[in-house]
C-alpha cells in the first residue's frame, strides 16, 4: 500500500515517495538520489547571507540549450529572471521556496 505523499519527501521526477532523509530512486535508466537536509544552518537568530548573480538555466523547448538568468537566494527563497533589474521590479520567471523543496541529484551526471 502506498504512503500518502508528503511535500518534504515527494520526488518531482517520480511518483514514488521517500520515507528517509537519504534515499535512492531508480526511474527508467536514470538513478536519482535524494539529498539530505544540510546540517549547521548557522547560529540561531543569525540572518542568512544573500547570494545573487548570473547562472545558466537549461532550456527544454522549443530549442534545447541554455538561458542566462539572474538568480537571487534570500531568506530561503530562490528567485530568478532575465536581469537583476527584472528581479528588483518583481518581474520573475520563477521562485522556489528552498526549505520546502526536495533536492535530488542524477548520480550518472556526477
Amino acid at each position: 500500500e502506498k504512503e500518502p505523499c508528503s511535500p518534504k519527501r515527494a520526488l518531482s521526477r517520480s511518483s514514488s515517495t521517500v520515507s528517509s532523509k537519504h534515499s535512492s530512486v531508480q526511474q527508467g535508466s536514470e538513478s536519482w538520489e535524494v539529498v539530505e537536509e544540510p546540517r549547521g544552518r548557522g547560529s540561531p537568530g543569525q540572518q542568512p547571507q544573500r547570494h545573487e548573480g548570473y547562472l545558466l538555466k537549461k532550456r527544454k523547448w522549443p530549442l534545447k540549450g541554455w538561458h542566462k538568468r539572474y538568480f537571487v537566494l534570500e531568506n530561503g527563497i530562490l528567485k530568478y529572471s532575465t536581469t537583476r533589474q527584472d528581479v528588483l521590479k518583481g518581474k520573475l520567471h520563477g521562485a522556489i521556496d528552498v526549505p520546502q523543496s526536495v533536492m535530488s541529484v542524477n548520480k550518472k551526471a556526477q
